[in-house]
């Protein structure tokens, strides 16, 4: 969910209950837009309505073929992993679409489920190559994938 203002960064300073506030808290300041962060964000609207099992009204469920979750070598969580939390995960949606994740402070390698994956934008770099094995995710570092 969106708040007025989250798509150029405003912020309540983390005050989640400012209705009553008429000051600078609650004011937007257009002036300060960024257009790099709105652009961004319009790109992930964008994305999240191509992605079909993102915009279900119905919670995921394991086995029911619209995702898989994945730790970093491409294998299903085991019960520890979901339970000792893992720093990497992949997220596999409807076998077409992979969202890997690097919660690490450090570049880390994931490897990605097999198949040509390329990265969407907002994520895909100028020449998008394709990746068939490895992910070098950066340091709390978010990609989206498609097949």
């Amino acid at each position: 969910m969106l708040l007025a203002g989250d798509e150029h960064g405003h912020s309540q300073h983390g005050n989640n209950n400012a209705y009553c506030q008429d000051n600078q808290l609650t004011w937007l300041d257009w002036s300060q837009a960024s257009s790099g962060l709105t652009a961004f964000t319009a790109a992930l609207i964008h994305l999240r309505k191509r992605i079909p099992a993102l915009v279900e009204n119905r919670w995921w469920e394991e086995g029911d073929g619209n995702v898989r979750w994945l730790n970093r070598y491409a294998q299903p969580l085991s019960t520890d992993e979901w339970q000792n939390g893992p720093k990497q995960l992949q997220i596999l949606l409807s076998d077409r679409f992979l969202i890997a994740i690097n919660a690490t402070l450090e570049v880390t390698e994931i490897v990605l489920p097999a198949g040509e994956w390329h990265a969407i934008p907002p994520f895909a770099g100028e020449d998008n190559p394709v990746i068939t094995a490895v992910w070098q995710g950066p340091a709390h570092g978010l990609c989206v994938f498609q097949r």
